[in-house]
C-alpha cells in the first residue's frame, strides 16, 4: 500500500490505526509515539467528527490541523466507526445516517463532498449504506449497492484524493458479484469489502469467517490484485489471520482498543507461529490479578511491560477507575496487535 500524499509505502497486510475524533483513545500524541506502529494511516470516522464541521470550517485549515495530528500521519476519512454498531433500518433515498454524540444526522452525496473539501483527507471510503445484516432481504440489499454505487460516482467527481471505494452486497451472492463487477470498472485506489456484519461489539462476538469465506473469495476474484483490499472492523487475530489467507490486505486496530475499554490485555506466546496461532486476553478486572506481580506479558517490550506495570497494579487502577489504567493498557495492547502484524509479515515473507 502507498500512500500518495507522501509517497509512503505500507507492506501488507497492514493495520491502519484507529482513532476517536482523530485521536488514538486515552493517549496523547507525545504517547501514540511510543506505539511501533510505524506510522500508519488514521482512521477519522464521520459518525465521531461530523459535528465538528463548522468548527473545522471555520479553522480553514482542514481536519488534521484542526486536530493537530502530526505531519507523518495521512487519515483516511470514513462514515463507519469500527467500534460504533450502525442502527438498522435508517438509511433511506434521503442519505446515510450517523450516530452522532448529538443524535442522529443524515449524510447524501452534496453533503459528504462538502464535508470532503472542508476535512482536507488525502484519503476517504467513498459514502456506503453499508445496513445489511445477515437477515436482510432482497431489496434491502439491492438498495444499499445502487445507492452505493450511485455514491460512489458523486465521490469520483473529487478530484486529488485517494478513494477507497465501498463494495456491498450483504450475504447476496447475486448483488455482491454485481456491485464487485461495477466497482472494478471504477477509477479506484483500492476496495472496502463492506456489508459482511454491522461494526461495533457484534463483529468482536459474532463474525465469523467461515460464514462469508466462500462469498469473500469469489468477490476478491473479481477486484484488480493490483490494488489492496480492506476489511474495517474489530477483529481479533484469528479471523484476521483467517481474513489474510483469503486476501484482505488492510485492517485497523480497533480491536486492541476494544480490549482496553473492557480492562483485557492482548497477549501471545513467546513462539509466534501464524501456523499455530496461540493468543489469549486477560481480564484484569478479575480478582485472580489483584496479588499477580508479573508484567502483562514476561516478553513484552512495550512502555507498559518494561516498565514493570504489573498485573495487580493494572488491576488496582481499573478497580479505582484511575484513567492511567486505560492508558497503559492501549499502550499495551496496541504494541500487541501491531507486533502480530509484524511478526505475520514476516513469516509470510519467509514461506
Amino acid at each position: 500500500m502507498q500512500n500518495g500524499a507522501s509517497n509512503q509505502v505500507y507492506e501488507t497486510p497492514v493495520c491502519l490505526q484507529y482513532t476517536e475524533s482523530g485521536v488514538i483513545p486515552h493517549l496523547c500524541w507525545e504517547l501514540s509515539s511510543l506505539i511501533n506502529d510505524e506510522n500508519s494511516p488514521l482512521i477519522v470516522s464521520l459518525s465521531k467528527t461530523i459535528i465538528m464541521k463548522n468548527a473545522v470550517q471555520t479553522f480553514g485549515k482542514g481536519f488534521a490541523k484542526y486536530a493537530n495530528i502530526p505531519e507523518n500521519r495521512p487519515f483516511i476519512l470514513t462514515v463507519n466507526d469500527s467500534l460504533q454498531a450502525i442502527k438498522s433500518g435508517q438509511n433511506d433515498k434521503l442519505g446515510v445516517a450517523v450516530w452522532t454524540p448529538g443524535g442522529r444526522q443524515k449524510i447524501n452525496s452534496e453533503n459528504f463532498t462538502e464535508l470532503i473539501s472542508i476535512f482536507k483527507p488525502k484519503m476517504f471510503v467513498s459514502l456506503c449504506d453499508s445496513d445489511t445484516p445477515i437477515d436482510a432481504t432482497v431489496k434491502r440489499v439491492d438498495r444499499s449497492v445502487t445507492r452505493t454505487l450511485s455514491y460512489l460516482d458523486d465521490c469520483l467527481s473529487l478530484k486529488d484524493n485517494i478513494v477507497f471505494a465501498a463494495v456491498e452486497g450483504g450475504f447476496k451472492k447475486k448483488q455482491r458479484m454485481f456491485s464487485a463487477e461495477e466497482t472494478a470498472k471504477r477509477d479506484v485506489h483500492a476496495f472496502v469489502i463492506d456489508g459482511f456484519h454491522m461494526y461495533g461489539e457484534e463483529t468482536v462476538e459474532k463474525f465469523d469467517t467461515s460464514d462469508v469465506k466462500q462469498l469473500l473469495k469469489e468477490t476478491l476474484n473479481l477486484l484488480p490484485r493490483d490494488k489492496p483490499r480492506v476489511m474495517f472492523g474489530a477483529f481479533n487475530p484469528k479471523t484476521v489471520l483467517e481474513l489474510i489467507h483469503l486476501g484482505i490486505d488492510i485492517f485497523d486496530s480497533s480491536y486492541a482498543c476494544f480490549l482496553t475499554e473492557r480492562g483485557m490485555a492482548l497477549t501471545f506466546s513467546d513462539s509466534f507461529d501464524i501456523s499455530n496461532l496461540n493468543f489469549q486476553t486477560l481480564n484484569l478486572l478479575e480478582k485472580d490479578y489483584v496479588e499477580d506481580f508479573k508484567p502483562l506479558s514476561e516478553k513484552c517490550e512495550c512502555y507498559t511491560c518494561k516498565n514493570n506495570f504489573t498485573r495487580a497494579y493494572i488491576n488496582h487502577l481499573l478497580n479505582t477507575k484511575e484513567m492511567l489504567a486505560y492508558v497503559l493498557l492501549n499502550l499495551h495492547n496496541l504494541h500487541e496487535y501491531y507486533e502480530f502484524f509484524r511478526n505475520v509479515r514476516k513469516q509470510l515473507s519467509i514461506s
